[in-house]
């Protein structure tokens, strides 16, 4: 469905940091010792831990009938303080598959997790994200049990229908659409930007019918807040039904049976938009998808036809819409706002050209280079609409003369911001905030600035070079987010080198972070070399009063992996700078026993030097 993708698009990278985890009785667990944002000097313990025995969680998975889930998924994460402004990060500290009696058991230390479930049964809840979550308190061993409750729906629809839709939407206490929210956090054991945000439809289902009037849809729903959307598809073209939106569905789990009667009705609205291009003509073949506002609910999706007209039918409740638009390509080309369609619930989009030029605050462009001027959406939806492109255009070698073609509006004019890559010799450049109403755009100029460099060499502790590696640059932008600004890799002397507009960053190699990195106008080059160390640690767990080495257990430092020998030692690769090093037991020798994890480990010359002692 083309709105879930549009969901998607937008959220860079939702990444859970693992440290280890097992399934079928593995274990994972925070070490009580971890650094909660602070850096840790401690290499040497973060390289020797001692893991210890968890209480043990028995998660028994049952439909409302009783009858036990297998093959589900059971995973408990904890969400932990990363390196002071880079951003903190979900890390799994236990996942288990059931087993034919609907059991999946791990270990895990006394502490408070979300638990999700996923891999249910086509006719339970699920979908692209986990079906489940909740806040789970672990003290002691035991079992905690998932029962869905069944909840039946007798819809009934004054036309005869080919085929009814059922979506669920999980939701916060409050009854709001539950996306979660974006953070300012990178993942430093695999380089991608974090978010908390997710696919908030937990479960989507189309029945063909055949003319009925009167049709029961049954699912199962574990605990938790939902929000349901029925579509039905009545057989005559002619007819039109609005989606129903209930209200907040509050689920207790635990085996109830509930029955709920739903009546469809034509719709007491129906917001329309009009598209056409740069001379006026109708833009037929684009796709609108229609969204209520508040919860950005889907209401229903209209491809313009030979006039340019696309339109849903929205309910009653329904006072405000947004509107997002694709091109016949499937590409995202904007996003209109009707801020209250009980007042107007028409608008006319057409295509205008945004001109301008990119000039050099001091010297001149490359002769020879091609920047890229794009532009975003800027509405007050934050990055839920205005993370992706919705025009690029390439800007005249030299002269950085560019034009974009956007839809503009009236009386609502349409916002952007503008801004270009690729600028050679100009790391960034100021982001231009436009509106378009009726009218073409000229002189919209972009300024470029010269910002600085940050470089440097990464070798071994011998001096080897290290050819290949690849080096990140992340910064804060305005919204508190952390984003990449450049990349490269470095070169066969192991060199790297890369421009950036004046700022303070982050330097992320091999998932060891370098902060403070500042560019400046007094300072416009900054060098940082980086040594890689190999270091010998032994994992161990405790016996009481004495401690033994675990046996494979698996560490992690950044992007480096390494399995212990059957004494528990081990030699890892680990890059200076700061660290996250966990330990995780082997899910078939120590079954029984938490995971270690320590953030924020520095590791330099002389943490090594003081590790090695």
């Amino acid at each position: 469905m083309r709105a879930i993708k549009f969901l998607l698009v937008t959220l860079f990278s939702i990444a859970i940091a693992s440290c280890g985890g097992s399934s079928g009785g593995g274990t994972a667990a925070v070490s009580p010792g971890g650094s909660t944002g602070t850096t840790s000097s401690n290499l040497k313990g973060a390289l020797n831990p001692a893991l210890s025995t968890a209480p043990v969680v028995s998660s028994t998975l049952l439909r409302q009938t009783t009858t036990a889930i297998a093959s589900a998924n059971v995973t408990y994460v904890s969400d932990q303080t990363g390196i002071a402004g880079f951003g903190a990060a979900r890390i799994t500290v236990a996942a288990a598959t059931s087993d034919i009696n609907g059991v999946g058991s791990f270990a895990v230390p006394a502490g408070s997790y979300t638990a999700q479930l996923s891999a249910l049964p086509a006719n339970l809840v699920t979908g692209e994200n986990a079906a489940y979550y909740s806040t789970e308190t672990v003290t002691t061993s035991g079992v905690k049990t998932y029962q869905a409750d069944q909840y039946g729906w007798v819809i009934t629809s004054p036309v005869p229908l080919s085929s009814v839709q059922i979506s669920v939407y999980q939701t916060d206490s409050a009854g709001l659409v539950d996306r979660g929210s974006y953070t300012n956090a990178v993942d430093p054991t695999n380089a991608t930007l974090m978010s908390s945000l997710r696919n908030p439809i937990v479960f989507d289902r189309t029945t063909a019918l055949a003319s009925a009037t009167t049709t029961t849809e049954t699912i199962e729903l574990f605990k938790g807040n939902y929000k349901l959307v029925i579509r039905g598809t009545p057989v005559s073209a002619a007819d039109v039904l609005a989606p129903y939106i209930t209200s907040m569905i509050t689920v207790a789990g635990g085996g109830l049976t509930v029955s709920n009667p739903i009546t469809l009705a034509a719709p007491s609205k129906a917001p329309t938009i009009t598209l056409k291009d740069t001379a006026g003509a109708a833009l037929a073949g684009y796709t609108v998808d229609f969204y209520e506002s508040t919860n950005k609910i889907l209401l229903g999706s209209s491809v313009t036809d030979a006039l340019g007209v696309a339109s849903v039918g929205a309910p009653s409740g329904v006072t405000g819409v947004v509107a997002v638009i694709y091109d016949t390509l499937a590409a995202y080309k904007g996003v209109y706002i009707f801020s209250d369609i009980n007042a107007s619930f028409a608008a006319t989009l057409q295509q205008y050209t945004v001109t301008g030029q990119l000039q050099a605050s001091v010297g001149a462009l490359n002769s020879t280079n091609t920047p890229t001027v794009y532009a975003r959406t800027d509405t007050t939806l934050g990055r839920w609409a205005d993370s992706a492109n919705v025009a690029s255009a390439t800007a005249a070698a030299g002269t950085g003369t560019y034009t974009l073609t956007l839809f503009g509006g009236t009386p609502t004019a349409l916002s952007y911001k503008i801004s270009a890559t690729n600028v050679t010799d100009f790391p960034d450049v100021a982001k231009v905030s436009i509106a378009v109403s009726n009218a073409n755009l000229a002189n919209q100029n972009i300024a470029v600035t010269p910002g600085g460099v940050i470089l440097g060499r990464i070798q071994t502790e011998g001096k080897v070079d290290l050819p290949g590696v690849t080096v990140y640059i992340y910064g804060t932008a305005a919204d508190g987010i952390i984003d990449l600004v450049n990349s490269t890799v470095t070169d066969a002397t192991g060199s790297y080198s890369l421009q950036v507009p004046n700022g303070t960053y982050f330097l992320l190699v091999n998932g060891a972070v370098t902060d403070g990195l500042s560019v400046s106008a007094a300072a416009p080059t900054v060098s940082k070399n980086l040594t890689q160390f190999s270091m010998t640690g032994q994992v161990s767990k405790n016996l009481g009063t004495t401690t033994t080495g675990a046996s494979l257990a698996t560490v992690v430092a950044g992007f480096q992996t390494a399995t212990a020998s059957s004494l528990g030692v081990y030699t890892i690769n680990v890059m200076e700078g700061k660290n996250w090093i966990c330990a995780s037991p082997s899910a078939a020798n120590d079954p029984t026993y938490g995971y270690s994890c320590t953030l924020n480990v520095l590791v330099d010359a002389t943490t090594v030097a003081a590790a090695r002692l």
